[in-house]
């Protein structure tokens, strides 16, 4: 729900709901993964000048687990976004974000999350778009010694034929790093597709 307060603030308040539902009763561990989750936040987005704009959030998460080892869980959330226009062909996106997010890793119920990046995207031509991204990302496990660091990248581009039909082409890369042995990983990820807009 927001409300435009001036032409230059629009508070609002947000409220969500969600539910971790596994086919699985158990894991392989015995565990019941079901969940239910519920977020409360209240922010405003500002329009600092006119090709500065932001958002930002502050509120709640609860968390309710079907397992009865596994405490509910109460934590503070945040987020924020920030888009500089530099030009009207050129726009420099960055974003942040503190939430938590259920796991499946044994002796965890869920993992508190901090992750933020950038993102430029370019108008080359009226129908070609081309963007680049860096990201990171720290999940830091409740009730299990684990932490993990992930670092993020990627670009990509889409031609537009029309309307309603487009081209696109991305490539993403992502490296884990562990602080458990044998959960490191590098991910190279290349994307080739249409989108159908109508």
């Amino acid at each position: 729900l927001t409300y435009a307060w001036t032409p230059r603030i629009s508070p609002f308040v947000a409220i969500g709901y969600g539910l971790e539902d596994y086919e699985e009763e158990v894991d392989d561990s015995g565990v019941d993964r079901d969940s239910m989750g519920y977020t409360a936040l209240v922010g405003a987005n500002f329009l600092i000048t006119e090709i500065l704009s932001a958002e930002l959030a502050l509120g709640v998460e609860h968390t309710t687990f079907d397992e009865s080892s596994f405490d509910s869980t109460t934590n503070p959330s945040a987020n924020g976004r920030m888009i500089w226009n530099v030009t009207p062909l050129t726009s420099i996106i960055a974003r942040a974000r503190y939430y938590e997010d259920v796991t499946t890793q044994a002796g965890a119920s869920s993992k508190r999350v901090i992750s933020g990046g950038v993102r430029a995207e370019q108008e080359i031509l009226s129908d070609l778009l081309a963007f680049a991204e860096i990201g990171y990302r720290n999940d830091n496990y409740e009730g299990f010694d684990r932490n993990d660091n992930r670092f993020e990248a990627g670009l990509g581009g889409e031609y537009l034929l029309n309307r309603n039909v487009s081209f696109f082409a991305e490539y993403s890369f992502e490296h884990r790093e562990s602080d458990v042995a044998g959960l490191d990983f590098t991910k190279n990820t290349i994307f080739i597709g249409t989108r159908l807009q109508y």
